[in-house]
């Protein structure tokens, strides 16, 4: 295994995927449903990519205000000194199995291990990334 054993230790939070969010916002369920309990239970978590790909896609100031507001709601999920390392390392390993994925999801991985958190994703690349690492996805 490619992460190291040090993590910390940020309790039940759960990080967000960009996918999610969006339907959140839209209010589709099942997202709706689960991210509103997870807001209640106050176990949601963000990361700066995450809010980087939402005001990538913002349609107008009002959602760039919602999604700049994020951080000042949810506990920021941030990075350790060697995450991109560590990043950089996956990418390497599930491309040396014939498997490519993009940074952005290895590094979503890689956050959410070394900060021992789960991650909720509609993208099936989590699934592909859990067996090689140990993540755990919010089903």
């Amino acid at each position: 295994m490619i992460f190291a054993t040090e993590t910390i230790a940020l309790g039940s939070l759960v990080l967000v995927d960009t996918s999610v969010w969006i339907d959140y916002f839209r209010k589709k369920d099942p997202a709706y449903s689960k991210v509103d309990n997870l807001m209640e239970e106050e176990e949601v978590g963000i990361c700066r990519l995450i809010i980087a790909e939402l005001l990538q896609g913002a349609k107008g100031s009002k959602e760039i205000e919602i999604i700049l507001d994020l951080p000042c709601v949810f506990p920021v999920i941030d990075e350790l000194s060697d995450t991109w390392e560590k990043t950089g390392l996956l990418a390497n390993q599930l491309r040396g199995q014939g498997i490519t994925i993009g940074l952005a999801d290895c590094y979503l991985a890689t956050l959410a291990h070394q900060n021992n958190v789960r991650i909720f994703s509609h993208d099936s690349h989590f699934r592909m990334i859990k067996s090689f690492t140990q993540i755990n996805l919010l089903e």
